[in-house]
């Protein structure tokens, strides 16, 4: 575009102009007046190779919680921003409150059809996402490991544990995909949720998961005798179960998957050890242990943190129900690799076995745990 073509800010701002009609050499023009300029956003944000002590410590502007006193539009001026040295921006910038969420995403929604150089808005913007996804989650950790430590005389164990865990966030940059090995690449501040009494995510499991297969994976006196599968296989079992009832699970391809992991454990007398929300099942938000054991005889293996061992069955089953071994004769074992259909088929057909959970297990670490146990089978896990 030759000096001649490109657009003049005088043309645009302030006239009113509709932004459907904006071309589209002026709207990207406009929407690098809310790019952060670098310089200014390596000192307003952290930088995602901050630690998570450092970026706690990062010291970032109120918040107004207060209800919306003026319409978001009366924030906007048709006039252009005063001048002002970046010294002195960020001195301003760092102690001006920012208005409630509500307001700033009103105004960064407005934002895109306004000529207006406010790149603030990106910045507030970042801000809201900064404290409610990371900076607010692991002030709250660092607080509760600071009194773990004080724990030296009535659980000693425990405050060795928020030691190191002190000294580990000195270390860990906060902003970074999680290290190679782990189940996805969210960043590393969402390990928050294993620092204190809080739920874990479907991430996080998996992650413990992995951990697990990495160490069956590693020992030849395991490696046989042991599968693990992620969060998804338990309702991959459940979506076999409506495709069996539909005359559909030998032929769908999207299910061979599930067919030849039934094979392999029964085939090589394994344990197929996962875990399983409860939301689909019982419509409770937790997270339970779950064994499909084939090395003797057929066992479903289920640990729940909350002691109980009725919360998987199902509302009307009894636990002294589903004390029944498999029938040999049963509809759902015509073939070995039955033997993943169908958890409900499973919770009545199987004999159960509950896990106990691990009363050593450090519950401070995580209310949701894989415990790798003298035989892998133990569960323990809070949602």
């Amino acid at each position: 575009m030759d000096a001649a073509s490109t657009p003049k800010k005088s043309d645009w701002i302030g006239e009113g102009r509709a932004w459907a009609s904006v071309p589209p050499a002026v709207r990207k023009i406009a929407a690098e007046y809310f790019l952060i300029p670098q310089e200014l956003e390596q000192n307003l944000l952290p930088s995602p190779y901050l630690s998570i002590a450092k970026m706690c410590q990062f010291s970032l502007p109120l918040q107004d919680t207060s209800p919306p006193p003026t319409q978001p539009a009366q924030f906007f001026s048709t006039s252009a921003p005063d001048h002002i040295s970046d010294e002195d921006l960020m001195v301003r910038l760092r102690r001006l409150p920012i208005p409630d969420s509500k307001t700033v995403h009103k105004l960064a929604a407005c934002s895109r059809q306004a000529w207006f150089p406010l790149w603030i808005l990106t910045y507030w913007v970042a801000i809201i996402a900064l404290k409610r996804d990371a900076w607010g989650h692991w002030r709250t950790c660092q607080q509760w490991v600071q009194r773990q430590k004080k724990l030296t005389t009535k659980n000693p164990a425990r405050a060795v544990l928020a030691e190191e865990a002190a000294l580990m966030l000195t270390m860990l940059p906060w902003g970074v995909p999680k290290p190679l090995g782990l189940s996805d690449t969210e960043a590393v501040h969402t390990f928050w949720r294993f620092l204190g009494p809080h739920w874990l995510s479907g991430s996080q499991m998996n992650d413990m998961l992995e951990l697990l297969r990495r160490k069956i994976n590693s020992d030849a006196s395991l490696i046989n005798n042991f599968r693990v599968a992620g969060t998804a296989f338990i309702p991959k079992v459940l979506e076999a179960y409506r495709a069996a009832e539909a005359g559909e699970y030998w032929t769908s391809p999207d299910l061979r998957w599930v067919r030849d992991l039934g094979d392999d454990i029964v085939q090589s007398s394994a344990a197929l050890i996962t875990t399983g929300h409860l939301g689909e099942v019982t419509d409770e938000p937790h997270w339970v242990g779950v064994v499909f054991d084939c090395r003797g005889s057929t066992l479903l293996r289920y640990g729940d943190s909350q002691g109980d061992t009725q919360r998987m069955l199902g509302s009307g089953i009894s636990l002294s129900a589903t004390k029944r071994t498999v029938s040999p004769a049963g509809c759902w074992w015509g073939t070995r690799s039955s033997i993943l259909w169908i958890l409900p088929y499973l919770w009545t057909h199987l004999s159960m076995s509950p896990m106990h959970a691990s009363r050593s297990s450090p519950r401070w670490l995580h209310r949701s745990c894989i415990v790798a146990g003298d035989r892998e089978e133990h569960g323990a896990c809070r949602r």
